[in-house]
């Protein structure tokens, strides 16, 4: 499907379901965790996936950016994202659903060193937050493909060799679904020399996808259990 028809099919979701959400009903509050990606960079001026998340899923759902720049899965990295207040913000939303989307900045050399602990401290973050009292559904994601040499010392190869192995394991420990974002932004950038504005951040395009993935995921995870 073409960014455009993207664009088409998210107007029209938005149109459906602010149709036939009553008034004054709870929307359901969905907390997207990550680092500069979610923030937005490389969309239109930090808009980013969450913001064209909310239009695809329309007026009964609330999604908040609670993205930091910078910051790292790791409490032991650089900038952790555990250590900001959004981490706080997060959890004082009482989301039901939550995605989170970091590790891209575990991969600078300066922080590689912490990828042992990786998988603990992503199942640690993830528990923390199914403890609230909203008790949220987590959709945890993989961390978008890095264009070599990539930028900001951001590094594929770690990526790959370190960081998206602790992902996985930590989602199969707590038996919730992946969404491989790596995979599918690995394969659009292979046939589109512009999909990233920088070797790391997707451009507009790239955040459609992304957003469209994550509706994907969001839906299938609030149906009801068989």
């Amino acid at each position: 499907m073409t960014t455009q028809r993207l664009f088409l099919a998210f107007s029209l979701c938005a149109l459906i379901s602010s149709a036939v959400a009553a008034e004054g009903e709870a929307r359901a509050r969905v907390a997207c965790i990550g680092d500069s990606i979610t923030f937005g960079y490389g969309d239109e001026n930090g808009k980013g996936y969450p913001v064209r998340l909310q239009a695809a899923l329309g007026a009964s759902w609330e999604v908040k950016n609670f993205g930091i720049p910078g910051t790292t899965l790791s409490p032991r990295g650089d900038k952790p994202y555990v250590d900001q207040v959004a981490w706080q913000e997060a959890r004082e939303y009482k989301p039901q659903f939550v995605v989170i989307m970091l590790g891209t900045n575990d991969s600078k050399n300066a922080n590689v060193g912490n990828a042992d602990g990786l998988k603990d401290d992503l199942v640690t973050m993830v528990k923390e937050l199914q403890a609230l009292d909203s008790q949220p559904k987590v959709v945890i994601c993989q961390p978008c493909f890095v264009a070599d040499p990539g930028a900001y010392e951001i590094n594929e190869a770690h990526l790959a060799s370190d960081i998206l192995p602790a992902v996985e394991a930590a989602a199969k420990e707590l038996n919730l679904p992946l969404l491989d974002l790596h995979a599918m932004t690995r394969d659009v950038a292979a046939k589109d020399a512009g999909f990233f504005v920088d070797k790391v951040h997707p451009n507009p395009d790239g955040h459609t996808l992304i957003a469209a993935a994550v509706q994907q995921a969001l839906q299938k995870a609030s149906a009801p259990e068989k």
